[in-house]
């Protein structure tokens, strides 16, 4: 009796510690988005990520575009993102992007002000009737950008024609402000300009025009540069560093990476949360290049130091890269032991984040770890496993900016080399030519010569501008 009797006090001063602990949290949401949202849902943490349409999680609507809630939640570190119901009507960012979790912490009763501009469902018909009743040039260049954006960030509806066709009638728009000055007297037009500049790039690359994509991010700085603008030129250097990774320019994308790096070290900015984004990134960027260099011990140093950046910030998208890139490290170091914890810790991170990217080339790292241990079968079914990845995903990848088919040019030697062994000639011939007819594609010697002649240029144009400066200081301070 005296032990139920306990029990039961215990219980409930569980249950009052949990009632205490607890905190109103009021959110209104103004929705500024082309076509107001009837219905707003809340998920997160805090119900499992939850989407169904529970009453409970929805706004209550204050005004056409005004909505609000109260929960009851626990003290500590939260994280949500609004919708309509399912994950299909999403909130998304200004320009049609893919949104982080917001996230927010709790010590006592809290407000949020939150203000949405694009809905995953209704930014491709409501910035259409933008465009449609649009009667200045800065309205349309918005609404085709928006539109260009949707069409190739977003893997639901990935459509490269249509974003190429926004993207173009968004440059003639952008030109013919030009032509008559309009764009002088909007503040944001060269924001614009470098948002349309950057999603084309983007797209270039996802569809493994490299080239081209690097010829535009070279105009990206370059225009960044005239405008003296040093975090846009760090964020134009860092994308130009990747498209001469992907080919294998590992000199240029050293000389990027580091430049953008000493810029980094120079540079405070009033969003400190992008500038710790820049450089964590800047530092796996050499962590990546100087393991393909071979250079292991240098490689694990960036790795950690961008790990070190990471880990507070809940970048979950990015510690799955780095923890993937730390298990590579350490394989080739011969320790599979420690390969393999950075590989699980990868998983955990890209599934939570859906980084496919990263979840596709961490199970080629336990392929190759089984492939070591001779346990063929278990590297096979890695090996598919990552491949399968890809293969049915190939608009994820393509609306994050990558070319899936140089994932697949990666994966399909391993598997070839496993059927190999398992004595299945035909199946290691198939995936043995995939990946060599992939590769042809890719990086044929023209494409090479091409990129090496657009760096050598690039170069040539630092060097000379490098030598104006120090020609006008010597005339402004002479000896």
């Amino acid at each position: 009796m005296n032990f139920k009797i306990i029990l039961t006090l215990y219980l409930l001063f569980l249950y009052q510690s949990h009632c205490d602990g607890q905190y109103k949290v009021n959110i209104t949401v103004h929705d500024f988005s082309p076509i107001p949202r009837e219905s707003i849902y809340i998920s997160g943490s805090f119900n499992n990520w939850d989407t169904l349409p529970n009453p409970q999680r929805k706004f209550t609507k204050v005004k056409s575009t005004i909505h609000s809630i109260t929960l009851n939640l626990n003290a500590g570190r939260h994280e949500f993102k609004l919708n309509g119901g399912n994950w299909s009507s999403v909130e998304k960012t200004g320009v049609g992007g893919e949104f982080e979790n917001r996230s927010f912490m709790i010590q006592s009763d809290t407000s949020l002000s939150i203000n949405v501009y694009q809905w995953r469902d209704l930014m491709i018909p409501g910035n259409r009737m933008a465009l449609q009743q649009a009667k200045e040039d800065s309205t349309r260049l918005k609404a085709m950008t928006v539109l260009a954006i949707a069409f190739s960030g977003d893997p639901i509806f990935y459509n490269t024609d249509s974003s190429l066709y926004y993207a173009q009638s968004a440059m003639q728009v952008i030109n013919r402000m030009n032509a008559t000055g309009k764009g002088k007297s909007w503040n944001d037009y060269n924001w614009w300009i470098n948002t349309l500049r950057y999603n084309y790039a983007t797209l270039l690359r996802s569809r493994g025009n490299y080239l081209k994509a690097l010829e535009v991010r070279l105009d990206i700085l370059r225009f960044q540069e005239s405008l003296n603008d040093t975090i846009e030129i760090i964020s134009a250097l860092h994308q130009i560093a990747n498209e001469y990774l992907q080919v294998k320019d590992y000199d240029n994308t050293l000389a990027s990476s580091y430049r953008a790096l000493k810029l980094l070290h120079e540079v405070r900015i009033f969003d400190s949360g992008y500038h710790t984004y820049l450089t964590l990134q800047t530092n796996l960027q050499l962590a990546t290049v100087y393991f393909y260099k071979q250079d292991y011990g240098k490689s694990l140093t960036y790795a950690k130091s961008a790990s070190e950046t990471a880990q507070p910030t809940y970048y979950y998208h990015v510690l799955s890269s780095i923890d993937q890139l730390i298990g590579d490290i350490f394989f080739k170091m011969h320790l599979p032991d420690s390969a393999k914890l950075y590989y699980w810790e990868a998983i955990s991170y890209s599934t939570s984040s859906h980084n496919l990217q990263s979840l596709s080339l961490t199970l080629k790292g336990l392929a190759n770890i089984s492939r070591e241990k001779n346990q063929i079968d278990s590297a096979l079914y890695f090996a598919r496993l990552s491949l399968n990845i890809v293969q049915n995903n190939k608009s994820h990848f393509q609306a994050s900016g990558e070319f899936a088919e140089s994932y697949i040019a990666e994966i399909s030697p391993l598997i070839a080399d496993l059927y190999r062994r398992q004595n299945q000639l035909d199946s290691a011939y198939h995936y043995l030519m995939l990946s060599v007819t992939l590769k042809d594609s890719l990086f044929n010697n023209q494409k090479i010569r091409d990129i090496q002649n657009m760096a050598f240029n690039e170069a040539t144009r630092i060097q000379k501008e490098a030598q104006l400066k120090e020609e006008e200081q010597q005339r402004a301070y002479p000896p």
